[in-house]
């Protein structure tokens, strides 16, 4: 309880530009270099790396037994996430800078072709793909059976998480790069118009809004 450093690594010639992902006490960490590592949270020792075909911007995300992770080579990767065993890869029309969001049932992902994906857990497959109206960067949020995700067009849009069907569009400003989070019935997500949201998770309608000191990306 110091603050001490317990440890440091580097794991690649590379940039980390996304976030690290925890899960059953290992750590996930992309590098602009392509590799995916899992590294021992205790000590930092590589567990496993991975190679992918384009840079990882965006973070892995781990449920269960596999990790997921985009990269700017079109592709969803699936990764046995004790032993970096590739399960299956999925490819999207663009660069994929958007963190996956999982569930039980879906692996969603934004994407640089202005779609957002759904795709099958246990092998990849396509279970929908809509249009969001521009290049996907903001990660996707699921609740309630709905997948909330922002785009390059300046809106907010609300999908049903089963059909990929419409539910609403909240037009702000601004680019929607921000990641949204929803909660007691909102849904909180940032703008690159210098100004923070809380909208209806039902109805899409703005409920307040405060005006920050730059871009929310």
């Amino acid at each position: 309880n110091t603050g001490a450093s317990i440890w440091s690594v580097t794991p690649g010639i590379g940039h980390i530009l996304g976030s690290p992902t925890v899960n059953n006490s290992i750590v996930y960490i992309g590098l602009d270099n392509g590799t995916l590592y899992a590294l021992d949270e205790k000590t930092g020792t590589t567990v496993w790396s991975k190679t992918t075909g384009g840079a990882i911007d965006g973070s892995p995300t781990a449920i269960g037994t596999t990790v997921y992770v985009g990269s700017n080579d079109d592709k969803l990767y699936a990764f046995e996430a004790s032993t970096g065993k590739q399960l299956w890869t999925a490819t999207t029309g663009g660069a994929i800078s958007s963190t996956p969001a999982a569930t039980k049932t879906a692996v969603y992902v934004g994407s640089n072709d202005g779609k957002l994906y759904a795709f099958k857990p246990s092998d990849g497959t396509v279970l929908w793909s809509v249009s969001a109206g521009a290049a996907v960067n903001s990660s996707p949020a699921v609740a309630n059976g709905v997948v909330y995700v922002g785009s390059n067009d300046d809106n907010l849009y609300a999908f049903n998480a089963s059909t990929g069907t419409l539910v609403w569009k909240k037009l702000t400003k601004g680019m929607v790069t921000s990641s949204p989070a929803a909660a007691y019935g909102l849904v909180f997500v940032g703008s690159n118009d210098d100004t923070f949201y809380a909208i209806s998770e039902t109805t899409g309608t703005e409920v307040w809004k405060v005006t920050t000191g730059g871009a929310i990306t």
